[in-house]
């Protein structure tokens, strides 16, 4: 088809002005005209895109399918204006439908790169299973766009970021060598290998933490199978268990130290025949029994301990973060008895703070914004961060936002700011009184000194552990923590977890 006196080659001309307002229209017009040909609908289409008018583009190459439905470039459009628009399933189903008709050796890739437009997608489809949380088919798609030649480093750092988060650390280490040795002053880089090392020792104490769980389980165990035969009084644990005077009589005292001396009371008694295995059964039984605790019972005192430090906050905090509290309390039990100090576990407090406030604000006022909206999954704007369905703010950031909302803020608040705003003064007893109060100031400082540090792969000093919970708990006739302060105020309290 000639171009020479068409619309199209008006349109073009537009575009090669930077009238793009005018170029649309041309390419419009061209649509209406002639339907059924490809060019004017794809220069439409990148138009639109590149002006960030994703409904517009997404609405016109749905109508150009219609009259295409063969054409690979036509469905990438329309994945392209679904991805923008959060609208992760559908750009999915477009993106693959784009490569089916690759491989089908469509006619309209006659005029294309293949290989370009595979390397794309691949790329495209990354990014979406990404954020459906499909992080093996996300690593698949990003591995196919690396073979394809892309190596650029935001998919690098992509990359990097799903293998962190699915704890494949050696294989992130990888990439980020490969990745500073190339640019050694990359800010992501160096973002991305501090939270690297941040969750590598977040694991390590995890890790540390079961095989204790374990070690103290296996001990209860061999303790209680020992007790078992012990009561059994047979004649063949009477052969190996004869111990010589006066041994008996030290075991009580030994195992007061450690759990660890009952296997050294075992060793040194030696084989007599001069005591009856029932009588040392009862003597080792009652000696013994008030040194040993069942896992239930060790968990039962820990969470008695968190329950009595948070008080009437308890029932108002989720489940997530009660597990949280808990693991922190017996982990600083453990490093006392070890006598190791660590401040591993501050972390933990300022996760249960950050997960609270999420969940008391932050998620009930997106499910109430987002009730009346047409689209499901679209997101929303506060301040510089979008919040969609994981709330993807950190502590700093909230703290911002409710900085953001004081009567001090001389700055004009967007509408999604100002709804929130509202949102907030209604569910807080007081209204906005905790906001307008040094409350945002303390929990930016708290994500600043402790946080942060963590999260960029810093290490935070022993004390920070007990600093922490005192700033997020209190301390008892001292002062009442951020938890306490901000939990008090809450009107309604939130019934969903995160």
């Amino acid at each position: 088809m000639s171009t020479s006196n068409s619309l199209y080659a008006l349109g073009e001309s537009a575009y090669a002005r930077r009238e793009y307002h005018a170029a649309v229209d041309y390419f419009l017009q061209e649509t209406r005209n002639n339907p059924g040909w490809l060019r004017p609908w794809m220069s439409l289409g990148m138009i639109l895109l590149a002006q960030g008018r994703f409904d517009e583009c997404r609405y016109y190459m749905e109508q150009a399918l219609h009259d295409n439905p063969h054409s690979p470039m036509l469905h990438m459009l329309l994945a392209d204006s679904h991805l923008n628009l959060d609208e992760y399933e559908l750009a999915n189903q477009n993106y693959l439908r784009t490569m089916e008709l690759l491989d089908s050796g469509n006619s309209e890739t006659g005029h294309l790169d293949p290989a370009a437009v595979r390397l794309q997608v691949h790329r495209s489809l990354g990014d979406c299973c990404m954020m459906l949380e499909q992080d093996d088919e996300a690593i698949k798609h990003f591995q196919h766009a690396i073979e394809l030649g892309d190596n650029g480093a935001e998919l690098q750092h992509k990359l990097t970021l799903i293998y962190i988060e699915n704890t494949r650390f050696d294989e992130a280490e990888v990439i980020l060598e490969k990745l500073l040795a190339n640019d050694p002053e990359n800010p992501t880089s160096h973002q991305l290998s501090g939270y690297l090392t941040g969750c590598q020792r977040h694991n390590e104490a995890l890790n540390e933490a079961l095989e204790e769980l374990q070690l103290y389980k296996d001990r209860f165990e061999l303790a209680e199978n020992v007790f078992k035969r012990l009561d059994k009084g047979s004649d063949r644990i009477m052969r190996r268990l004869h111990p010589r005077s006066g041994a008996v009589a030290g075991v009580g005292r030994i195992v007061k130290d450690s759990q660890k001396e009952f296997q050294k009371a075992l060793r040194r008694m030696e084989r007599e025949n001069s005591v009856d295995a029932g009588e040392l059964a009862e003597e080792l039984i009652h000696s013994l029994m008030p040194h040993f605790k069942t896992h239930d019972e060790l968990l039962e005192e820990v969470q008695n301990d968190v329950r009595t430090a948070v008080g009437s906050c308890w029932q108002m905090m989720g489940e997530d973060s009660r597990r949280l509290l808990i693991q922190a309390f017996y982990l600083e039990e453990r490093y006392a008895q070890a006598r190791f100090s660590s401040g591993l576990t501050g972390i933990q407090y300022c996760f249960v703070l950050e997960r609270e406030i999420k969940r008391h604000l932050f998620a009930p006022f997106r499910e109430s914004f987002l009730q009346n909206r047409p689209r499901k999954r679209e997101s929303f704007k506060i301040m510089a961060f979008y919040l969609e369905d994981r709330i993807n703010l950190s502590l700093g950031q909230m703290a911002s936002v409710l900085t953001a909302l004081q009567d001090s803020n001389p700055n004009i608040l967007s509408p999604a700011m100002e709804s929130f705003r509202s949102f907030v003064k209604a569910h807080l007893k007081n209204g906005l009184q905790l906001i307008n109060s040094d409350f945002p100031r303390q929990v930016n400082d708290l994500a600043i000194n402790y946080r942060n540090c963590w999260a960029h792969g810093e290490d935070l000093h022993p004390e920070a552990a007990r600093e922490c919970r005192a700033i997020v708990l209190g301390e008892p006739g001292v002062q009442a923590g951020l938890l306490e302060v901000f939990l008090c105020e809450i009107t309604i309290p939130a019934g969903k977890e995160l």
